[in-house]
């Protein structure tokens, strides 16, 4: 099962398996979880795409849609072997936690559900509630043993939003026991990445290595390499080119992935550390304490502590942190549920700093039946809303 945030990233990422499977008779359930209907506004601003009218995006979506059937195809897989979900362009990581049940508003289809007539669940609402029972449907229709999707360390929020969903049913799944989960591998793609956008050099060259960011090659995962052909390189170019909307403006940068090899990446989520690259932003270099290093998560009775370093790098700023967390609880009827808060650390309050370190412990007594939690950190300018960094989205099984 490849899950791709909009129509491309499965080409881009998982040609070469996609053809392997085809070859080896194996099934292959490609889930495009928006139709990259706000493409063609990506080089305008929020206020031109918000004087468009809705049907300029809808139509756009039908577009990129037929781009994935035709490339697709090209690989050997038909219609049926592709689910689209309809969900918002740019508006999956929003629904992730913002948006998890009041309806996100696409400002290119002008909607707060699915306008597409092809979507999973026709008139889907714009919400995570609606994407999380989706994916949680799909999981149970067709019990993949290996899924594909996007790294946790992808720049894009549809990107990080697609994968904190998947893992989030996964583990829901393996916390109750659904015995088909525990033989379930999953690879993590790398799209979006860096200041001036991995993979380099851009362009076609098919012989280049594809080594995996150098703000990476450190972090808390194994990398593996899954090899081509020449022939399966050629195919993985005639696939390319038939997202002739993407071609168009970003050829470059879409020919950049066509190698001899694909890049893929594996993480365990019971660890409970995760540690995240530095000077991946420019900004950070001059604003102290704004680069996270590494977060260390630990349970007691009644309490989760964590532990947040910082890089020393730059000058003294002064600096804003914000705690997202969501919370899984199994009732005794089996039901899991989902609790989202959010919380600003401040030192002498909440939490302690010291140099470059950050401590805070928050009570569990609200959540008797907690079992996991999926938790992020921000950094941001005092009175600004501009991100710096985040510790990427992570799932935490707690003992």
């Amino acid at each position: 099962m490849i899950v791709a945030p909009h129509p491309d990233d499965e080409t881009i990422s998982s040609t070469g398996i996609i053809q392997k499977a085809v070859q080896d008779g194996d099934e292959v359930r490609v889930v495009i979880v928006t139709n990259g209907d706000g493409f063609s506004d990506i080089f305008d601003d929020t206020i031109l795409a918000r004087l468009r009218k809705g049907s300029h995006g809808v139509e756009t979506g039908y577009k990129r849609q037929q781009e994935s059937i035709h490339g697709l195809h090209s690989l050997g897989l038909r219609r049926t072997d592709i689910t689209f979900l309809g969900y918002p362009d740019s508006g999956v990581g929003k629904m992730w936690f913002e948006n998890w049940s009041k309806p996100y508003y696409s400002i290119h289809t002008k909607a707060y559900s699915s306008p597409f007539d092809n979507s999973y669940s026709l008139g889907a609402s714009h919400t995570g509630e609606s994407l999380s029972n989706d994916i949680a449907s799909i999981l149970s229709i067709y019990h993949p043993t290996i899924i594909i999707t996007p790294s946790y360390y992808d720049f894009h929020p549809d990107h990080r939003g697609c994968t904190n969903f998947v893992v989030s049913e996964i583990e829901k799944l393996r916390k109750n026991n659904v015995k088909w989960v525990d033989q379930v591998k999953i690879y993590y793609y790398l799209v979006h990445y860096g200041q001036l956008r991995w993979p380099r050099p851009w362009g076609y060259r098919p012989f280049e290595p594809l080594a995996p960011p150098p703000g990476l090659s450190t972090m808390n995962l194994e990398w593996f390499h899954f090899p081509l052909s020449e022939k399966m390189v050629e195919i993985k170019k005639e696939a390319m080119d038939q997202y002739s909307s993407q071609i168009k403006i970003m050829r470059d940068y879409m020919y950049a992935f066509v190698r001899n090899e694909e890049l893929f990446g594996i993480h365990y989520w019971n660890d409970t550390l995760m540690l995240d690259p530095s000077s991946d932003f420019i900004s950070k270099e001059f604003l102290k304490g704004s680069d996270f290093v590494s977060m260390i998560v630990s349970r007691s009775p009644d309490q989760v502590k964590f532990k947040l370093v910082a890089s020393p790098k730059g000058i003294p700023g002064i600096i804003s942190y914000r705690m997202r967390i969501v919370y899984y609880e199994r009732k005794q009827n089996g039901n899991i549920t989902e609790t989202r808060d959010q919380l600003k650390l401040e030192p002498r309050k909440n939490s302690t700093f010291s140099g470059t370190e950050i401590e805070t412990t928050l009570s569990t007594k609200a959540y008797p039946d907690l079992f996991a939690i999926y938790v992020t950190v921000e950094s941001y300018p005092r009175f600004s809303s501009l991100l710096i960094d985040k510790i990427p989205w992570s799932f935490f099984r707690l003992k």
